[in-house]
Formats: structure tokens, sequence, C-alpha cells
């Protein structure tokens, strides 16, 4: 078993890992869908084939072993029911059985998907989850390590429907839908400022409970999510105005100096103006002789 904590957060993920289309490789039960999407992999990252089809294997290896853990404890926790399994993690609801009286969702790695880089992947989505405070965002409460190993984060349990699924079921007029796909958006633009780019915004992940009879939208899953290093104060606005600047001071650097070498052609080598001469006329002279 990997130590978690030598899974370094910061260090780049393979490309492949973050791709949304290794999400569906992973979560598909279907064997023909599953080898479909696995071909669309490979395509994608054919350098990559060999990594990305032991990574398939592990987890149907262990995905076939994977039993039922409710009734299990893990930290103060007492888990009550599976709620969802995908490529390589685990979502219980749980209870919290020691100080706070509560339930939540714990998330926690499968048995033999212990790789780095999945280490490394569900550390990104902790901590990308702890840098976020946001009535929109599900939050994060506590994190740890199993007896044998696995890591795992407790967060807020979101009792509620996909986005799209609720809208139909509560029949929201167009106004109600727009007026809950703005409490969306303002919990997007809270992720960037904190420099958290979801990557995989679908329906799927933004769950809906009513909260006081009102509808409350909770992003999820930020397993594939970007983590930006930005400066206190910062939003990627700023970041991309940056950029921006740098590739126009590029732009208009290069624009000066083909203006300066196109001036150089046109003017000759060989010959010089001459100062004005007293009937008004220009006069050109040898330089050479």
């Amino acid at each position: 078993m990997v130590d978690p904590s030598s899974s370094e957060p910061n260090e780049p993920l393979p490309a492949w890992l973050a791709d949304p289309v290794f999400d569906a490789v992973m979560r598909h039960d279907d064997r023909e869908a599953r080898a479909a999407a696995v071909q669309e992999l490979v395509a994608k990252y054919p350098e990559h084939a060999a990594a990305i089809q032991m990574f398939v294997n592990a987890q149907e290896r262990h995905g076939a072993d994977a039993g039922d853990r409710t009734g299990e404890s893990i930290g103060p926790y007492r888990l009550s029911a599976l709620l969802g399994r995908g490529g390589f993690g685990e979502v219980y609801r749980a209870e919290q059985v020691e100080g706070l009286r509560r339930d939540v969702a714990l998330k926690l790695i499968k048995l033999g998907m212990d790789s780095r880089a999945i280490l490394q992947r569900f550390a990104r989505e902790r901590d990308a989850l702890a840098r976020m405070n946001h009535d929109a965002i599900a939050k994060i409460y506590d994190t740890g390590t199993t007896a044998s190993g696995q890591p795992w984060f407790a967060m807020e349990l979101v009792d509620g429907q996909p986005i799209a699924a609720f809208c139909d079921a509560e029949r929201l007029t167009l106004r109600e839908r727009l007026q809950l796909f703005v409490l969306v958006c303002l919990g997007v633009q809270h992720a960037h400022q904190k420099g958290v780019v979801h990557r995989d915004l679908k329906p799927a992940n933004v769950l809906v409970a009513r909260d006081g009879g009102q509808p409350s939208p909770k992003l999820i899953d930020f397993g594939i999510a970007h983590a930006l290093e930005v400066e206190a104060g910062a939003s990627l606005l700023t970041i991309a105005a940056r950029n921006c600047s740098t590739r126009a001071l590029r732009s208009n650097g290069a624009r000066s100096s083909c203006r300066r070498r196109r001036c150089a052609r046109v003017r000759s080598p060989s010959s010089s103006v001459a100062p004005r001469s007293r009937g008004g006329r220009s006069s050109v002279r040898n330089s050479i002789g």
C-alpha cells in the first residue's frame, strides 16, 4: 500500500487520467460501452496505451471483488448505505457517531486502487474542496486514512436530484430555472476565484435539494478539477488578463521588429539621403563614392 502522504497534489497529473473519457471508462458497467470508451481513450493518448490498460484491468479485478462495507466504522463515522461506486472510489452515506451527530457522504479509494497517480488525484479533489466555502458547493468536513491505508474524506451529504431531473420533476418555469442557474454560476464563480476549475460540469454533478422550501443547488465531484496557484485577491479573470497582456506585448514586439526589418530593407545600404538643397530638392548621393 502506498503511503497517501507521498502523493504530491501539485505534481502534474497525466493528461489521460484527468480526461472525462477516463471517468467514463472506469464507470461503465456495460462491457461493450466500456470497451468503446477504452478505445476512444487509447486513440487520444496512444503513447499511454499500456498504462491505461493497466488501470482498466486493475479496476475490473478489484471492482469485481469489492463488497458493500455498510455497517463498518471509519474514523468517527459508521457507514450506513452505499451511495455510489466509481472507477477507483466509493461513496457511502455515513453517520458521525462521535462529537457532532450528523449524516455525511464519505468517499474513499477502493482497496488495490492505490497507485501514486490515483492517490494524487484523490488528494487534488480533497484539497480543491478545502479551498472553497460557498453555499452552492458541497463542503468538506474531515479527512483521514483507514487502518488498511485507504485515504478518505467526509463531506456534506446532499439529498437531492441532478439539476435537470429536479427542474422537470418540480415543473419549474423558465424564470425559476434561470434563477437556479444563477445560483450554480455563483458557485462556479467562487471556485474560480479560489483558483479551482471543475472541468466536468454537467447535470449529474449539480444536485438540487430544497432548503427551507427553496431550491438549493450543490456542485459535487471535483475529481478532475484543476487547481491553479492564485495569489491572494487574484481571480481567474486577473490571470487571464495577465496572459493576454503578455501575449499582446509579445505580439507588439514582434510587429515592431518586423517594421524595423522592413525599413532596413527599403533603405538601401549603398545610398543615403542628403540634406535638402537650396533649390528645395533633395539629392541622393552614393554613400560609397
